[in-house]
């Protein structure tokens, strides 16, 4: 008994790559309260009252993200970020109530239109001959 060659491997399924979770925000960033901030002034650094804690936290290093002069659980607040959509081009096609009624919808009734005009004129014409 021959054997058949085996049939041919289907390519490997190559998964799309794996979007990075979106970071959860810490405990401080999640409760961040611009009203508890107290501006540096006169030579102190900048600090934040810690809802619960009876003093207050004190700037001593810059954001750990941007170098900034704020903490790092205030940076998602104050810096300015860039959020994207990402929009398909399937989603992208119009709906008829966006453009009054369908162009095939107006062209077919103009098609059978002249259809019935071009008959009932055929037929008159060949009556008359």
């Amino acid at each position: 008994m021959v054997r058949s060659a085996s049939a041919p491997k289907l390519p490997i399924a190559t998964s799309q790559a794996i979007q990075p979770a979106t970071p959860t925000m810490s405990p401080l960033a999640a409760s961040y309260d611009p009203a508890r901030v107290i501006p540096a002034a006169n030579g102190e650094p900048r600090k934040y009252r810690v809802d619960g804690r009876p003093t207050p936290m004190v700037l001593t290093r810059p954001c750990g993200k941007c170098k900034g002069d704020h903490f790092n659980f205030e940076h998602a607040h104050l810096v300015p970020q860039v959020r994207t959509l990402e929009v398909y081009e399937d989603d992208n096609y119009p709906f008829e109530d966006q453009q009054g009624p369908s162009a095939y919808t107006a062209t077919s009734a103009q098609q059978e239109e002249g259809m019935e005009e071009n008959g009932t004129q055929e037929y008159k014409s060949s009556s008359v001959n």
